[in-house]
């Protein structure tokens, strides 16, 4: 987990998962930063072969519950 808590690495025996939370900066940062974290898993770890890449993109649209009308202006 980064120390600002937003940004964190998942590492399973098969997979490696670098994940981002709001507010998001631009991709460029992004990249370097999933980059960054995968160098780092290669000098601690070594892994043999990737055999897998994905990217899920996952939103999240806020509503202002106390006026939930509002939503549909």
């Amino acid at each position: 987990q980064s120390a600002d808590a937003r940004s964190f690495i998942l590492l399973r025996l098969e997979a490696f998962s670098f994940s981002q939370m709001a507010p998001y900066a631009d991709w460029p940062t992004f990249v370097a930063a999933a980059r960054h974290a995968w160098s780092e898993l290669q000098l601690q770890s070594q892994p043999l072969m990737v055999a897998r890449t994905g990217l899920r993109y996952i939103n999240r649209i806020d509503i202002d519950l106390s006026n939930p009308s509002g939503v549909l202006d």
